[in-house]
């Protein structure tokens, strides 16, 4: 909401948009408890299936939220006759959002996991040439963003290919 009013927002609105966001969160973590899903373990038997119920249905609920609120606010940006489509454009964006950044937030590692990481990277000896497969990927890269043209992304994809077989430890 803070950063609603920073960039100009009325406070209404930001107020109606965060309670969407947080009707939407505490409705998600509500039917988790409910479920008694381990997000964690999101990869296991239909844990993922139930993730993406409870997805789509706290988007929804979102939505409702929504275009119940903003439509009434003085300044708001929703219009009282196509409220079905601004329903269904919060929800679906609500459900990508869910879909893009929520399998990358579930698959980062744990304190533990990162820990016991640092510890086995400590170990690990790197020497210089154990970084020519990366600067070869980024000198590719600028060199493609620099000059441009249709083929420009075929540069650090065949670099990057190229140095596949001998063990690119940073990229993969």
């Amino acid at each position: 909401m803070l950063a609603d009013l920073i960039t100009g927002n009325y406070f209404l609105l930001a107020f109606a948009l965060t309670l969407a966001n947080l009707f939407e969160v505490l409705t998600a973590i509500v039917l988790f408890q409910l479920f008694q899903l381990s997000y964690r373990k999101y990869n296991h038997g239909l844990t993922f299936f139930y993730m993406l119920i409870i997805v789509t249905f706290s988007s929804a609920m979102s939505a409702l939220v929504a275009v119940s609120t903003v439509p009434n606010l003085p300044n708001g940006f929703m219009v009282d006759q196509h409220l079905i489509q601004e329903f269904c454009m919060w929800w679906t964006a609500e459900i990508q959002n869910h879909v893009l950044i929520l399998p990358l937030i579930l698959s980062f590692p744990t304190w533990n996991t990162l820990r016991d990481f640092q510890h086995r990277f400590n170990v690990i000896e790197i020497q210089w040439h154990d970084f020519l497969p990366l600067i070869a990927i980024v000198t590719a890269t600028f060199v493609a963003v620099t000059f441009g043209g249709p083929g420009a992304l075929t540069f650090p994809i065949v670099l990057h290919s190229f140095g596949q077989p001998y063990g690119m430890v940073f990229l993969a």
